[in-house]
């Protein structure tokens, strides 16, 4: 039996700030992993980080999300 781990993973919303869609695509490359984030209209920008980088932006993002529920 082969696993198939998912290299990468793709939301797409709409974004209320910037009146159009957008997408997140996180993804592996290699030995980082790749988060790109692309607005309709607006163009799109890719960095990567490694998996470590990655945990802390992880860990800051939730601390953000959870101050928006406390409001």
């Amino acid at each position: 039996m082969v696993i198939q781990i998912p290299t990468s993973e793709t939301m797409t919303f709409f974004d209320e700030e910037n009146d159009q869609f957008a997408t997140i695509i996180v993804r592996v490359a290699g030995s980082t992993v790749g988060l790109c984030l692309s607005l309709e209209q607006e163009g799109d920008i890719e960095v990567f980080l490694p998996a470590t980088e990655m945990e802390r932006f992880l860990c800051a993002v939730q601390k953000v999300v959870e101050t928006t529920k406390v409001s």
